[in-house]
């Protein structure tokens, strides 16, 4: 009934594989409760962790415009009543947005954004932090199962999924030569450190990087050449208040190069 629009669900759930007769069990695992009902019930396992979650994308037909939107939670909800009165624990959320015209030369122009936000729930930084002295969970770090969100130690997402926030906009040129990105990023890359409280005075509120980027790739003869590169300025690195760290990354890439006879 809306062309070009796709909405869908998400879950997993991951834990020590027993073996036995009860074995295949786990393999439905994923389509029980993602909440207890009553302690005991056999839905939140000590030693389990899942994630679920919604995402909604819609390609505009003839337009040239696509909106998207994703939440995922983490954890289990401890019961009902955690589950409505907190929806948004240990949750991650996004939105983007891309719109695309042809100029009069034939050239497709490009404008997007993007928005995530994992940030700390208040019932994290007031409760786990400044009552009970323990360390915040991070998204994609669960307390008592650490495995599952990593490759070789690299985090499956976006960095400022992990316990931050970011936005990221962006204009891109498209012509049968190549393409053009300028990009201009903000990432909260910590807004909290391990064993400190947020109240101390030796830990800054945030520590956040800003970026500026421009990637151009270009087609000659078969040949891809890529170059990217732009300054970034991360302000209360460490969250160590008041230090200024500046960097400047430049990338040059070759694909498709021949050497000798064909």
């Amino acid at each position: 009934f809306l062309p070009g629009l796709e909405v869908g669900v998400e879950r997993f759930v991951q834990g020590p594989w027993e073996g036995g007769p009860d074995a295949m069990s786990k393999v439905l695992r994923p389509f029980s409760r993602g909440v207890s009902i009553s302690p005991g019930d056999g839905n939140n396992i000590g030693n389990e962790n899942q994630m679920a979650g919604g995402f909604v994308r819609w390609v505009v037909v003839g337009t040239g415009i696509e909106v998207f939107a994703e939440a995922i939670r983490e954890d289990y909800g401890r019961d009902i009543r955690h589950l409505l009165v907190e929806p948004d624990d240990l949750l991650v959320r996004s939105v983007g947005f891309r719109r695309a015209w042809t100029s009069l030369g034939g050239n497709i122009w490009a404008i997007r954004g993007e928005f995530v936000s994992a940030q700390l729930h208040h019932g994290e930084r007031d409760g786990l932090v400044n009552v009970f002295g323990l360390d915040p969970i991070a998204r994609y770090l669960h307390r008592g199962l650490l495995q599952g969100h990593t490759l070789n130690g690299q985090l499956l997402a976006a960095p400022a999924a992990f316990g931050g926030s970011g936005w990221t906009i962006a204009i891109e040129d498209y012509r049968p030569s190549g393409r053009t990105t300028v990009e201009v990023t903000r990432e909260v890359r910590l807004n909290w450190l391990a064993g400190v409280s947020r109240d101390s005075e030796v830990a800054a509120r945030n520590s956040v990087r800003y970026g500026l980027s421009v990637d151009i790739v270009r087609f000659r003869a078969g040949t891809e050449i890529a170059v990217v590169g732009g300054p970034q300025v991360e302000l209360n690195r460490n969250l160590v208040p008041g230090w200024t760290a500046w960097n400047l990354n430049l990338g040059v890439a070759f694909r498709g190069l021949r050497f000798g006879p064909d």
